[in-house]
């Protein structure tokens, strides 16, 4: 058992190694486009705040729906990417729900919120499967 994956020992680093990176590149392209829309000057310290919104995310819905999925045996990229979609989405709505009744005048950029953090929550759960899935070759 010389590989990284090959014992039940490495297939769980391997999933704790998928969890802390499948944000990161989700955090960098909210932190690209937060700053090329003129949301914030300076990116490095959104893409550290996405982050770490993603990884809360994370940490409470997306163990629960990641275990959903793979309890059901639902382990294909799409359903993951379904998955982080929700995992972000669902908070994002209730937030936006509420801050657009606060401020009605708003609700276009919810629109670009939602849609934006529903496409990082996808993302997160692609690379998730893409980096959880190399045990070998074998599905997660």
């Amino acid at each position: 058992m010389d590989a990284a994956g090959s014992s039940p020992e490495g297939a769980n680093e391997m999933n704790l190694r998928a969890f802390f990176l499948a944000p990161v590149p989700a955090a960098i392209i909210g932190g690209i486009v937060s700053w090329a829309t003129g949301g914030f000057p300076r990116p490095i310290p959104v893409v550290i705040f996405y982050l770490f919104l993603l990884y809360g995310t994370q940490i409470i819905l997306g163990l629960i729906i990641r275990a959903f999925l793979l309890r059901t045996n639902r382990r294909s990229p799409i359903q993951f990417g379904m998955g982080g979609l929700f995992m972000t989405g669902a908070p994002s709505a209730l937030y936006l729900v509420w801050a657009t009744t606060k401020h009605p005048a708003s609700s276009a950029n919810a629109l670009f919120v939602f849609a934006l953090w529903s496409v990082l929550g996808a993302m997160t759960g692609l690379c998730y499967w893409f980096l959880a899935q190399r045990h070998h070759g074998k599905p997660i």
